[in-house]
């Protein structure tokens, strides 16, 4: 038999073949998955009544928030005495100093990176870049301009004016501001006129360098509220919420035998001691591999 002996198309099944062909090339195309995308949340809270923003972020807040409580309902469902504390989410009934979410912290140490003083504010960032924490720096510090750079009134005069850590010149410029910019004015020295002036670039840190955190919040509420202090109460013990130990109990909770766990599906019996510690159950033998429904 010779090769490709059995293939006889006519021009019409030919023009079929290459019209499907085309479409799944097509559908394979739309499949590719999509940069993530932006999302922001705006909490009513259910007590006070006053309305929280969360920042546009990749960390997508709302699709975290619904998907707790989504589970947290199938739970309930299940027979699991389950609740999601969402108390924390209004920043006008839960503060950022009793959530202990720094916003603001005191240089103690300088770093080679930078010229900051000992005692300059800086905003702190949750953001990381590779190893790196990321701080805004300065707020509320006073710096120098020259005073024919700057009217009576705060405005720079000039672009690329020269911002300074000290009158005398003694240290090379921290940054530089441009016309238009404005600046809060507090003294006067001779040639020099000192300013409060917040620098717009984050400037990577260690952690080391900083002390005395201070707390505050803008217009929008913290992330860390939602990722770090989100809380949910199982069988009245109250804990961090975690997306993974609510996949791992729903799946418990449906007599599934195995659980999702990163990408591979693995034996639940072989997390009985993290379920058993969720319920707040007795630690049992790890021999036995029965389970037994809450």
């Amino acid at each position: 038999m010779k090769p490709f002996a059995r293939i006889n198309l006519s021009s019409a099944a030919l023009r079929r073949v290459i019209l499907v062909s085309s479409f799944a090339l097509a559908a394979m195309a739309e499949a590719e998955p999509l940069p993530p995308k932006l999302e922001d949340y705006t909490h009513v809270c259910k007590m006070c009544g006053d309305v929280t923003h969360y920042p546009r972020s990749y960390t997508k807040p709302r699709s975290m928030v619904e998907r707790l409580r989504d589970g947290c309902a199938k739970l309930r469902s299940l027979g699991l005495d389950i609740t999601l504390d969402e108390s924390v989410l209004c920043r006008h009934c839960v503060s950022a100093d009793k959530l202990k979410i720094p916003r603001f912290a005191t240089v103690v140490k300088r770093d080679d990176y930078s010229n900051r003083r000992i005692g300059d504010k800086v905003e702190y960032l949750y953001s990381r870049v590779g190893t790196s924490r990321w701080y805004v720096a300065p707020r509320g510090n006073r710096y120098w301009v020259n005073h024919r750079y700057i009217d009576d009134d705060g405005n720079i005069l000039g672009n690329n004016v020269c911002i300074r850590l000290h009158p005398d010149l003694k240290d090379p410029a921290d940054g530089h501001a441009n016309k238009g910019d404005k600046m809060k004015i507090l003294c006067k020295d001779g040639d020099w006129v000192g300013v409060e002036w917040r620098a717009p670039y984050p400037i990577p840190w260690p952690a080391s360098c900083f002390g005395d955190v201070e707390y505050g919040e803008g217009e929008d509420a913290s992330l860390s509220r939602i990722v770090n202090h989100f809380e949910w109460s199982i069988k009245g013990r109250r804990s961090q919420v975690n997306l993974n130990d609510m996949e791992l109990l729903l799946a418990y909770m449906r007599g599934s035998k195995k659980v999702l766990r990163g990408c591979i599906m693995q034996p639940i019996d072989e997390y009985l001691p993290e379920i058993n510690k969720l319920l707040g159950k007795e630690p049992t033998d790890s021999s036995t591999t029965e389970r037994s429904k809450p």
